[in-house]
């Protein structure tokens, strides 16, 4: 599970050019590098204008709104969620420049939301969201 965090960093940095410890702790450096990630993914797939600051604000959390992602999709909102799926020790079975959202991704997504008592629907809205970062 270590060295699966450890890759879910090194993909946080690789992402936002943000430098954090790659040392499989999910520490605050690392949950920060998290909200960055969909921060830095709403800047790309909808031109929100967010600063990549790794504070979920107000700002952030009316950008992210109703937003989710599911099977079959290919943005960037994929590829910040594959690596959170990573950094909580989640093998999300890659990570694309923009994310696409395939039958991996799908069944990793189950086994989170099982894991964290949420409904196992495959989609990933603000309560997986929320889950994969706090």
């Amino acid at each position: 599970r270590k060295d699966i965090i450890k890759l879910g960093q090194q993909h946080s940095i690789n992402f936002t050019g943000h430098k954090i410890a790659v040392d499989g702790i999910p520490g605050v450096e690392t949950r920060k590098n998290k909200i960055r990630c969909v921060q830095h993914a709403m800047n790309l797939d909808y031109g929100a204008k967010l600063e990549e600051d790794g504070i979920w604000g107000k700002k952030t959390d009316a950008a992210f709104g109703r937003h989710y992602v599911c099977k079959g999709e290919t943005q960037y909102m994929v590829t910040a969620w594959e690596i959170l799926l990573y950094c909580n020790g989640y093998d999300a079975k890659g990570v694309e420049h923009p994310g696409k959202f395939g039958s991996g991704c799908y069944n990793t997504t189950i086994q989170f939301q099982g894991d964290h008592s949420l409904i196992k629907d495959g989609v990933a809205g603000i309560k997986s969201f929320s889950a994969a970062i706090y």
